[in-house]
């Protein structure tokens, strides 16, 4: 079956793209228009309804479930819980380690606040040691920077798969190998992976691998999702006793659903469903072709504008979606909001590298991408002129 995504069903299902070009999925991705109307629906539907209509929301949750452990080849849609933000998920799973005096906790140096606060304050209490390995563009320098940091006294390793800030992908299968090897405890952030490109945590064998349904995925806002390795180890807190605390003992449950706790936002849940039903019906298995596709399409256009630094791998296989540049003798402030105010181009800036991050979704055009590079060039004729003057 042909890829049906398209200019023509984008300017239908992205009406807003006409008005400005949003390059900033890695912050937040946008809803197809016809999943918005399926949300919209369930809302009047099951929010003004009887208790009754229950069991149809409990029939979408399952399906999601099953549709989620397909998408990142979980073993079963058990091994899936549901959490508002990939932030919630990582709290889970770091909560429940027993750190102890001694402990040390291994992540990267290219992390995102979502997991490096709950990692300093775990630190800061004095139960663990906290250690950095780099990110390298180059994943077997990264693999000996992280066999440089662990060792037996490590607890856990914490580490996003595809970087927040250089868009890298890390090798997060070798890690996690490495990782075993000294009995940790492995967490990985998916935050900008899921949706972006191929995920395997079979392949992976980590503990916890967290994943966003309002990021690259397009859904509704507070979605997002937990895997939990039914082999791991870790024993649930009481705080996280989940609904099963009223029937069984949730330390014996081995599924992830001993995590997920409380009432839910079912209707948002369907939504996040009816995206990917679009996506079948799309054919979205292509759409990972189309995101690398568009990503390599903006390398290999980015190259030919002047001063403009690439800090992301040209390699599909060792990048993303993500794409970060900076331009020379400006500064992220002024590159990002010369491209908003002047271009309505919507970017992300990357403070620790002066730069700003161009996020490629599906729903993004290669005509905005020349918009793109277009404007970059304009940038650096004024800076130019300027020096002229």
């Amino acid at each position: 079956m042909q890829c049906l995504i398209d200019d023509a069903l984008i300017r239908e299902e992205f009406p807003e793209s006409s008005n400005a070009t949003w390059f900033n999925t890695g912050i937040v991705g946008v809803m197809p228009k016809s999943a918005v109307e399926v949300l919209a629906d369930a809302i009047m539907r099951f929010g003004t309804g009887m208790f009754y209509t229950h069991p149809e929301i409990d029939s979408a949750i399952r399906t999601l479930r099953e549709r989620l452990a397909s998408l990142i080849s979980a073993e079963s849609p058990t091994d899936i819980c549901f959490t508002r933000n990939a932030t919630e998920g990582i709290t889970i799973g770091i909560s429940n380690i027993d750190f102890q005096p001694g402990d040390e906790i291994v992540t990267s140096n290219q992390e995102h606040g979502a997991l490096m606060n709950p990692l300093n304050y775990i630190h800061r209490t004095g139960r663990t040691k906290l250690k950095t390995f780099e990110v390298f563009g180059d994943p077997g320098e990264t693999l000996q920077s992280v066999k440089d940091q662990i060792n037996s006294k490590t607890k856990l390793m914490a580490s996003s798969h595809v970087s927040c800030q250089t868009g890298i992908r890390l090798p997060v299968k070798e890690m996690c190998e490495i990782a075993r090897g000294v009995g940790a405890y492995v967490l990985i952030d998916g935050a900008q992976s899921v949706g972006n490109i191929a995920v395997n945590v079979k392949d992976y064998d980590c503990d916890f691998y967290v994943g966003n349904g309002h990021k690259w995925l397009c859904g509704p806002k507070g979605t997002s999702f937990l895997y939990v390795n039914p082999n791991s180890t870790i024993e649930p807190s009481p705080t996280f006793a989940a609904l099963g605390s009223f029937s069984d003992d949730p330390a014996k449950r081995r599924s992830a659903l001993r995590f997920e706790y409380g009432t839910r936002d079912g209707m948002l849940l369907i939504g996040l469903l009816a995206v990917l039903d679009l996506y079948a019906k799309w054919n979205w298995q292509q759409k990972a072709g189309r995101i690398k596709e568009l990503s390599t399409y903006l390398k290999e256009k980015l190259r030919a504008v002047p001063r403009c630094v690439i800090h992301t791998p040209e390699d599909w296989d060792r990048s993303s979606g993500n794409t970060t540049i900076s331009m020379e003798g400006y500064s992220l402030g002024e590159v990002g909001e010369y491209l908003s105010k002047d271009w309505c181009i919507m970017t992300r800036g990357v403070p620790e590298l002066n730069a700003v991050r161009i996020s490629t979704n599906y729903f993004n055009t290669y005509g905005e991408i020349d918009k793109l590079i277009e404007a970059l060039k304009a940038l650096h004729k004024k800076q130019e002129l300027g020096a002229k003057s």
